[in-house]
């Protein structure tokens, strides 16, 4: 069988390291034959174009709106008829459009069509909103024509029904692997001198970030000592900051409770698990953050925002805060502090519990070729 590997909507992270896992472990497979379409971005990406799979590759998606307009409602269905394409599977993404012939399977991880209700959209700029609202009708119009939809949680399952207001859609549920540049740590109380909490969640708007100025600013009030160890540069985050809560930064403020690493590459991560003490998610739209799962891991205690998400995925390894509150989340961080080694591996000790739930690498590529190779 001839299977066309999309992975257009896929530039870096998590999803790519998925995807070069199934291509490579899958590579030689006598039932299936696979071509693959990345991004433009990752042309000249050496982890994919020098490995045994870029003869393999058969396009790339451009970036350019018009260009990939005429990429996927054109060179897509030729390259489909070209190299007799029987099931197109995307890894992340919205799919393609209605003019493919194969069968279509499509892993989604797209919370922002799915909660309308959420504050996220009472803080985002006008022009974004309109700008988020319109992509996320062309991704639910491309999703509706999947033929199968692979969600993370039961959670987005259910949000996904009701988004298509039908039950008939084919659904199914299956959880991402855990990251195998996390080292899976014993249960530890650290105590560092310092309480330093891990932010890798990145600026974007729902990710809420911008709150935990406030929240340092309570903090500082209180003479509680808390580092967070961002993965985003200083002069970003100040700038964010003022977009959204327009007021005068006090410097010291940042020096004292912040400090900036940048971009993190994958493989960099582990070491700073093993600094922190916590890590906080106050986002407002998630499916299954790895955030969770790598926290379980490193034996990191878990501050998630106080949504539907979290609870069905963290359930009793993590402490809640409402994310746009900063009360909430400082007092939150203060009960962190406080926690003694009992409370605190107890927390611990669950994750890895829940750690135990999720498939290996080789069960998601099962999973996966038995959807492919299903009629």
């Amino acid at each position: 069988m001839n299977v066309l590997i999309d992975l257009s909507a896929v530039r870096t992270g998590g999803g790519l390291q998925l995807a070069l896992n199934y291509l490579l472990v899958n590579k030689s497979n006598s039932m299936l034959n696979f071509y693959i379409i990345l991004n433009e971005e990752l042309k000249q990406n050496n982890e994919i174009m020098n490995k045994s799979i870029s003869n393999k590759v058969i396009g790339f998606c451009p970036n350019n709106l018009i260009n990939r307009f005429f990429f996927e409602y054109k060179q897509i269905p030729s390259l489909i008829n070209k190299y007799k394409i029987s099931k197109v599977f995307t890894f992340f993404g919205a799919g393609l459009p209605e003019t493919v012939s194969a069968k279509t399977i499509v892993g989604v991880a797209y919370p922002i069509i799915c909660y309308p209700e959420s504050p996220y959209w009472n803080y985002i700029p006008k022009f974004e909103k309109i700008k988020k609202n319109i992509w996320n009708k062309i991704r639910v119009n491309r999703l509706k024509k999947a033929d199968i939809i692979i969600a993370e949680t039961e959670v987005m399952k259910h949000r996904l029904h009701s988004l298509f207001n039908s039950e008939k859609k084919k659904i199914v549920v299956f959880p991402p692997t855990v990251s195998k540049f996390i080292d899976n740590k014993d249960l530890v109380f650290k105590t560092n001198s310092c309480f330093t909490v891990l932010v890798l969640s990145g600026l974007a708007f729902h990710k809420n970030n911008w709150r935990l100025y406030d929240v340092a600013c309570i903090l500082n009030d209180q003479n509680i000592s808390v580092k967070f160890l961002c993965s985003f540069n200083k002069d970003d985050f100040i700038a964010h900051i003022k977009s959204m809560i327009n007021k005068n930064i006090d410097s010291l403020i940042i020096d004292k409770y912040f400090e900036f690493i940048g971009t993190v590459k994958p493989d960099k991560i582990n070491s700073l698990y093993e600094r922190s003490n916590a890590l906080i998610n106050i986002s407002d739209l998630e499916s299954y953050s790895n955030n969770y799962m790598e926290s379980w891991k490193a034996s990191v205690l878990l501050i998630c925002s106080d949504r539907d998400f979290a609870h069905s995925i963290c359930r009793d390894s993590a402490l809640y805060c409402e994310p746009h509150s900063v009360i909430s989340i400082a007092n939150t961080l203060i009960k962190a502090v406080n926690l003694n080694e009992v409370e605190f591996k107890s927390f611990l000790k669950n994750g890895k519990l829940y750690l135990k739930e999720l498939p290996s690498i080789e069960e998601k590529n099962a999973f996966i070729n038995s959807l492919l190779l299903s009629e």
